[in-house]
This record gives structure tokens, sequence and C-alpha cells, in this order.
């Protein structure tokens, strides 16, 4: 916000939650709130570019701040990724129609999270209104801008029509072994038709992050719990245990993805 003029620069998501994390999102009460139809976009496993048009020049933030590692990274991504003639008629909707276009930024090399990709990429996600009360253009809109200008948009996966089709689609998409075109994803940014917006993440991701939350406990502590009745969670501790224990190592260059392609490895070959 610009405290001086009194004006929203640059405006993302009102923070929304997880099903079943919250009273308000459990699934009885999701059951009298939703409005249908709802659809299932891909949630990517990136962090938040922001950016919007202010004093004629474009403004780059990352969720709450526009300066710092993250607000570069989007910058060197954003200006590889684009085109100037797309870089230029973005800026034009974006100053015209006084919007804030949101972009999932993946960054395998300063940014790794959870699930692997081969290489820095943008994914425009909305196109939201500088305004204190939330909206946004509708995704039809979006399709058009991304198709006109060949610019990468998020995915829609699933339209549930009805609160027992979301079920189904839930129950589907939370399956041990579920993957999205035969890859592994983090889940779903989930929107009804009054905009309301949850998210819901795969087996494979939770999985993953709880596994990665343990490792960096005992690569931190140098302690290897091994829990006996998780196969999965024993071999990969015992990994870590075998790999690191007693070990000089630099935590700050272990990311979850490569140790888990190298346990995996290591899993074939027993």
């Amino acid at each position: 916000i610009d405290t001086a003029k009194y004006h929203i620069v640059a405006r993302s998501y009102n923070k929304f939650f997880k099903i079943e994390e919250r009273p308000e999102t459990k699934l009885e009460n999701l059951k009298k709130s939703m409005i249908f139809p709802a659809h299932f976009y891909l949630k990517y496993n990136g962090f938040l570019g922001i950016i919007s048009v202010w004093n004629d020049e474009l403004f780059f933030a990352s969720k709450k701040v526009n300066t710092g590692n993250y607000v570069e990274y989007f910058k060197t991504i954003f200006y590889n990724k684009l085109t100037p003639t797309k870089i230029k008629k973005l800026k034009q909707k974006l100053a015209k129609e006084n919007l804030t276009a949101v972009f999932e930024v993946i960054d395998p090399l300063n940014d790794p999270h959870i699930i692997e990709y081969q290489e820095p990429d943008i994914i425009l996600l909305d196109f939201i209104h500088n305004t204190p009360d939330f909206s946004k253009l509708p995704y039809e809109e979006l399709q058009k801008f991304a198709t006109e200008n060949n610019i990468k948009i998020k995915e829609l996966a699933y339209t549930a029509k009805t609160y027992e089709e979301l079920e189904d689609i839930l129950k589907e998409t939370t399956q041990e072994n579920y993957q999205w075109k035969n890859n592994n994803i983090e889940g779903f940014v989930i929107e009804d038709s009054n905009f309301t917006m949850l998210k819901t993440k795969t087996h494979y991701y939770d999985t993953w992050k709880y596994l990665r939350a343990k490792m960096e406990t005992a690569l931190t502590t140098n302690k290897f719990k091994i829990k006996e009745e998780n196969p999965l969670e024993k071999n990969f501790m015992t990994y870590l245990k075998e790999t690191y224990q007693n070990k000089d190592i630099d935590i700050t260059n272990i990311n979850i993805i490569e140790v888990r392609k190298n346990f995996l490895k290591e899993q074939i070959k027993k």
C-alpha cells in the first residue's frame, strides 16, 4: 500500500486453508457453505511472485516484501521466460485494469521444495483487482490472455458440480499412489463459485514433507530415531543414519529432493 496516496499498489490472495484444517474447512461444514460448481486447479510447489504497475514501472514482490532474495529470483526468471513483447502486453493490461498478476515461481536451484522440477519457470495463477475486498478475473479471461500471449497458466484438473462429486475427487486425489498425468504434484487449489478458496495436498507430498522435517531434525541433532512400524520411514531414516551420522556436513547444501533420489536408487539396488 502507498500510504501517502492511500492506494493499493499490489494485492495477492487472502489466506486460505487445507480441507479439514479449520472448523470452516471441515467437510461437514463445506457441504453447507460451498457453492457449486467447484474447480480443482493444480497447486505448484514454488513461491508466490506478485507483479503490478506503480508509477508506470513494474512493481515486483513476493508475499509481503518487495525486496530480498525471493523478489530477485522472481525478477530473473520473469525476464528470462517472457519476451519484451509479452512483458509490454502484461504491463498494459495490469495498468489499464488496475490489476496484480500473481505467479507461482519455480526455482529448483535456489529454492527446491518437495516436488522435483527440471528447470526454473513461472506459472500465471490469477489476475487480482487492486481493491480491499478480494476479487479477480474469471479463469476464462486468464486463458484468453495466456493464449494470445503464449504465457503458461495454472491448469484446471477437475470440476465438481455437486458436493458428492467433490467427495469423489478428494477420495481419488488423496490416494497413496495418486499422480497427475504420471507426475507427482503438491496438490490442488479448490475454488467454488463464490471464489471461496481451499487447498488439498497429495499423499506423496504430505509423506515427503513429513520425512523432510524428520531429516532436518536428524541432521541437526545427529540423532536418527527409527520407527519400526512405518517401512518407508524406517528405511529412509536408516539410510540417513548410514549416510550422514557423525559426518562433517553442511546442512544448508542438503535438500530433500537430492536425498530422496539417492535413497530411492539405493532401495532399487536392494
